[in-house]
């Protein structure tokens, strides 16, 4: 049995926030990765950053503001992916989404360990 007393710190509800640069970041290295953009400027060279450019306004802008959004909007159940679908179409559609997503990143965590 687990036992308070006065030496241990007490627990306070201090909200803490991530910062605009470390959200931007998270997000960049998650959808593009830095191993994507370094490929493609060997191949390329400097006409890739009007691609960049465009990706940034098309792709990663959109997809911030939806994700914003919708994890602020179910912040009370986590906020990921499952989550948005199992609370607007119901537990058999968070399963099958949680499914699809695991079996649509196992190729990746598969590749690790080939890479290193």
């Amino acid at each position: 049995m687990f036992i308070l007393n006065d030496k241990m710190p007490k627990l306070t509800s201090k909200k803490s926030f991530i910062s605009w640069p470390t959200v931007a970041l998270m997000d960049f290295v998650t959808v593009i990765g830095f191993e994507d953009i370094i490929y493609n400027f060997q191949n390329q060279g400097l006409a890739i950053v009007f691609t960049w450019i465009v990706l940034m306004i098309v792709f990663v802008l959109p997809y911030e503001l939806m994700v914003g959004h919708l994890g602020s909007t179910f912040h009370e159940d986590g906020g990921g992916l499952t989550t948005w679908v199992r609370s607007t179409g119901g537990d058999f559609w968070g399963y099958i989404c949680a499914w699809t997503y695991w079996v649509a990143g196992l190729p990746y965590s598969l590749m690790w360990p080939i890479r290193l």
